[in-house]
Parts: C-alpha cells; structure tokens; sequence
C-alpha cells in the first residue's frame, strides 16, 4: 500500500512575464479600487478602474522586465518591487513614466505632485528594496496569496542584509505588515486624503 504526504495548500509563485501584464494590472487595479489612497487620487469611482489599470500597466511595463514582479500560478495577485540600484538611479525611467503618467491623471496631477513632494521624496536614503505594490484580487484575499508573494524577497533581503521599504495609504494594512516585520518610520497626511504609513523591516539576524 502507497501513502502520499500531505498535501500543501501554499500557493505557487512565479516571476511575471510580459503575456502577463494585461491580467496582471487588471488584478490590481480591482485589488486596489477601493484602496483609501486610489480612492483620493482618482475619486470618480466610474473613472478609477480604468485610470488605476493604465497607471499600473506604465509600472508593470518597467518592472516585469526587470525580474522583479511576481504572480500566483493563478494571476490572482502581485507583488512588483525596485531593487536598490532602480531606486537609486532610474531617473531615465522616472521621467518617462511622468510622461506617459500625466495624460492619465489629468486634473487630478496636482494630487500625483502632493504624492511625490509628501511622500517619495521622504523614502530612506540608504540602500533598500522597495516594495512597491502588493495587491490580491478580493475574492482571493485570506488564502495566503499575499504572504506567499511576500516570501521570496523576504528571504533574500535576509540572506543579502537588505532593508526593504514601502507605504501604504490603508491604515488595515499596517498590522499585517508589522507581523511580518515591518515598522512605522513616518506617518503623514495627504491634503483632504488618508494617513500614508511608511515603513521599513530591517533583515532578521
């Protein structure tokens, strides 16, 4: 008679590929439609899927060819980062992302200026990943996909001795990054909009 181990129910993750980006800033921009940040810079709810979908689709395309997107076997979800030499010395990329950026935020490129002098101009000046956006579709969020898409880099900036960086405008969010290590350095208030909580998880000894 033949036995199986268990089963695992960990969700497969993989580095996205440029096939995927359609889905994938499709998944996103539903993951993050009713993120308090998207929703105080694109409040036009019937505007904001689509807006979200081409804000992300600019991303998707720097970053997917980097190596540094990762999916669910499903494109349930995704977790794009910036490795410390991007964050350091992708002003060539910077300006034609605001090329391409400001068509889509029209009226609202006041908000994207309030972003950009409030927030990123505050990041950590030292060597980091930079997490930069992690979403799960609705129906799939509470199943694991978000830590799974967390773990390989997690354990790599441990291995390498690398902080990493992030913010987020949803303050839910907060607690399930702390339990993974991650720690308010900043908190600051858009005008009229959310706290945006910047953090950092230094690497595990």
């Amino acid at each position: 008679m033949q036995t199986t181990g268990p089963v695992s129910n960990t969700p497969k993750i993989r580095l996205a590929q440029l096939a995927d980006l359609e889905r994938l800033s499709l998944v996103l921009a539903q993951a993050f439609y009713l993120d308090p940040f998207y929703q105080w810079f694109f409040p036009d709810q019937a505007q904001r899927l689509k807006k979200c979908q081409r804000l992300f689709t600019v991303f998707l395309k720097d970053l997917i060819p980097q190596k540094t997107v990762f999916t669910s076997s499903g494109v349930e979800g995704s977790a794009l980062w910036m490795s410390p030499e991007w964050v350091r010395n992708n002003w060539k990329s910077q300006l034609k992302e605001a090329v391409q950026i400001f068509p889509i935020l029209g009226s609202r490129i006041l908000y994207g200026i309030y972003w950009q002098s409030i927030i990123e101009s505050k990041h950590p000046h030292y060597p980091h990943w930079h997490l930069f956006l992690l979403g799960v579709l609705p129906e799939h969020q509470g199943k694991g996909i978000a830590s799974a898409l967390l773990q390989p880099m997690l354990t790599m900036c441990d291995a390498e001795r690398l902080p990493i960086y992030l913010d987020t405008g949803n303050r839910k969010n907060v607690p399930i990054y702390q339990h993974r290590g991650f720690k308010i350095i900043r908190e600051a208030n858009l005008p009229d909009g959310p706290a945006v909580f910047q953090m950092v998880r230094n690497p595990k000894e």
